[in-house]
Order: structure tokens, then C-alpha cells, then sequence
């Protein structure tokens, strides 16, 4: 864990931007309150995890994947109207499985066998 202390740091603090940015500065793009807090809190026990198994890929993963799961979930979500009247959007679902992708992508990082040549 101290060899990686700095990168811990720097995923930390870009986790924290990440977080201020998506809740505050884009709240009008998405809307959503509860929700940004809950994969806020997702990112950082991922995280921490990964930071005390000294798992350097998915520490960045966990931090990057935060703003890049929403920008993916911005992208492509898409909106609707139930019966009822309310309106259905599908951006928390889209957001919720590109971070568990992204972060997963970063645990096999750190799990594989590198290959013998």
C-alpha cells in the first residue's frame, strides 16, 4: 500500500471532483439526489478495498469509472412515460452497470496471469 500511496491519493481526489462535479455543477442533466450519493458511497468502499488488497488497477478504475459510467449513462439513456404519466428514465440503471463493468475490468486487470513467453 505505500508503493501505490500517491496513486491512492490521486484517485481520491479525482473520485471527490468527480463527485462535486456530477452532484452540484451537472445536477440539471441528470436531476437525480439520493442516487449520486449512492454510487458516491459505491466508489469509495470499492476503493478502499482495492486500496487495502493493493490493487492498483482497480483503484483507478474505481475513481475514473465514477465519471465515466455517468458520462455513459448521459449518453445513452433514454426517456419514457409509464401509465400512470410519470416519466421513466433509465439513466441510474445504465450509470449502476457500466461502473460494476468498468470496475470488474479492473479487478481482471489485477487478477490475471501475465503470460509466459
Amino acid at each position: 500500500m505505500k508503493k501505490n500511496r500517491s496513486s491512492i491519493i490521486t484517485s481520491a481526489l479525482m473520485l471527490i471532483m468527480s463527485y462535486f462535479v456530477v452532484r452540484y455543477a451537472l445536477f440539471e442533466q441528470h436531476g437525480m439526489i439520493q442516487w449520486t450519493n449512492f454510487m458516491a458511497i459505491l466508489a469509495v468502499v470499492v476503493l478502499v478495498i482495492a486500496a487495502l488488497v493493493d490493487k492498483k488497477n482497480t483503484i483507478m478504475f474505481a475513481s475514473y469509472g465514477y465519471i465515466l459510467s455517468f458520462v455513459l449513462g448521459l449518453v445513452f439513456n433514454t426517456e419514457s412515460v409509464d401509465q400512470g404519466g410519470g416519466t421513466l428514465n433509465n439513466h441510474w440503471q445504465i450509470w449502476l452497470v457500466t461502473y460494476a463493468a468498468i470496475v470488474l475490468f479492473g479487478v481482471y486487470l489485477d487478477f490475471r496471469k501475465p503470460r509466459i513467453k
